[in-house]
């Protein structure tokens, strides 16, 4: 009929979707991007800190956009988390399309430090 829906027939145009089960769909997807970033082998040795980063990154760019940071990737896949934080600032993302959000993204994962 030309309604926007989501899942199995829910129409956003009517009720929507309460906070809940927006939270939910939330938590799906944070678990999908936590299980993808479990795949690389320096995830785990990251740093609260350097994995909640990293997770936000994910999380925006989606799978494809994260992978397609091939510099810092293979920084950190060396373990170079300075020249990991250092490739993700040399991207449109850092440049163009979320400045604020990469200069906090980018300094945590360079230093391992809270802050936003």
């Amino acid at each position: 009929a030309g309604y926007q829906t989501i899942g199995v027939g829910r129409n956003l145009e009517g009720s929507g979707i309460s906070k809940a089960e927006a939270f939910a769909l939330l938590d799906n997807d944070i678990n999908a991007c936590l299980e993808d970033l479990a795949t690389f082998s320096w995830w785990g040795a990251l740093t609260p800190v350097r994995q909640r980063a990293l997770l936000n990154l994910r999380f925006q760019l989606g799978n494809g956009g994260f992978r397609g940071f091939k510099d810092m990737l293979a920084a950190l896949e060396r373990r170079d988390c300075v020249a990991a934080a250092e490739a993700a600032r040399d991207s449109k993302w850092a440049r163009v399309d979320s400045p604020e959000r990469a200069r906090c993204v980018t300094a945590q994962l360079q230093t391992g430090a809270e802050g936003w």
